[in-house]
């Protein structure tokens, strides 16, 4: 499990979810409304939420990416409301 930054608004509570960034590059997504993909360049419609491809912008109901990055480098949850 590598230590990752959270991004998400002040005032919102914290995600409820465990995630882990493999070090092969991939990036897992998770919506918290049951939906999960593990990929590269991948697609997913969930919950009110559309994630696309690497280096992904996120829109949906508490809804997170972590984009893939080179092995060694750790990504990011970006942590969305809307």
């Amino acid at each position: 499990m590598q230590s990752v930054t959270h991004h998400y608004p002040r005032d919102s509570p914290p995600p409820a979810f465990l995630l882990a960034a493999p070090p092969s590059g991939f990036w897992l997504l998770a919506s918290g409304h049951w939906s999960l993909v593990i990929g590269h360049w991948s697609l997913v419609i969930g919950h009110w939420s559309l994630v696309i491809g690497h280096w992904s912008l996120v829109i949906g109901h508490w809804s997170l990416v972590i984009p893939g990055r080179p092995a060694g480098n750790l990504p990011h949850i970006y942590f969305t409301l809307i």
